[in-house]
């Protein structure tokens, strides 16, 4: 995930959810891992996704992550004109002494190209977020009110990341009106198509990464994975 928050500074926060997998896709498995390490990574689904501990929190992970390319069998990147559908879903709980002020939310990542590497800065990032507690929020200003996309209702916010002042890219954050801990499936397409309707991009955007995982500012824990997929058709 990337850092977006509206307590966001000059520096990344520091606090670690302790990352913990029931490695599943479809069908799950019975397989089990953990870590709380820094930066520890968990692969699973032979190899399609993983699961990054970063200075953000933890995030399930298909197709590109400011690596040198995609992860295998992702179907990723896939570019907006293909007109493919993009299904995802989460399951997930968090541990009864998980506190603090922190999301739980996807992360989409777009790029001008096809061949994304580890240097290759996105252009746009589209978070949906699924539930976060009080304390924090997206970055920028809200734009559109009560969005209906695959029959759920979205506040929608524009913001910008800057380094030094210089453009890096446009975050677009939908903001679930109905919060829905635990479980949480959308269509990305949906998602593209209502941002292209609104002129903010064009379907030559690729889209290269799918992740759903938590940002945090402050606080501890543990959330467990128990059921993660990316399919593009």
């Amino acid at each position: 995930m990337g850092w977006k928050m509206k307590k966001r500074s000059g520096k990344k926060a520091w606090m670690l959810l302790v990352m913990s997998l029931l490695i599943a896709a479809v069908p799950i498995t019975a397989s089990a891992a953990s870590d709380s390490t820094a930066y520890a990574k968990l692969n699973f689904s032979s190899n399609k996704y993983y699961i990054f501990n970063n200075s953000w929190g933890s995030s399930s992970v298909s197709g590109w992550h400011w690596t040198e390319g995609y992860t295998p069998g992702s179907g990723l990147p896939s570019r907006l004109s293909a007109n493919k559908s993009i299904n995802t879903g989460v399951s997930y709980s968090k541990a009864s002494n998980t506190n603090g002020e922190y999301n739980n939310a996807y992360d989409i990542w777009l790029h001008d190209i096809g061949n994304a590497t580890w240097s290759s800065t996105p252009t746009e990032e589209i978070m949906i977020w699924n539930e976060w507690t009080s304390g924090v929020g997206p970055i920028g200003s809200k734009v559109f009110s009560d969005v209906s996309i695959g029959g759920q209702t979205y506040d929608l916010y524009r913001g910008e990341i800057t380094d030094n002042g210089v453009h890096q890219w446009w975050v677009y954050s939908f903001l679930k009106k109905s919060k829905s801990p635990n479980n949480f499936s959308i269509n990305v397409k949906n998602f593209t198509d209502y941002l292209i309707s609104k002129s903010y991009f064009t379907n030559s955007k690729y889209v290269s990464s799918v992740e759903y995982g938590t940002e945090i500012t402050k606080g501890s824990g543990q959330i467990n994975y128990s059921n993660w997929y990316v399919n593009v058709q």
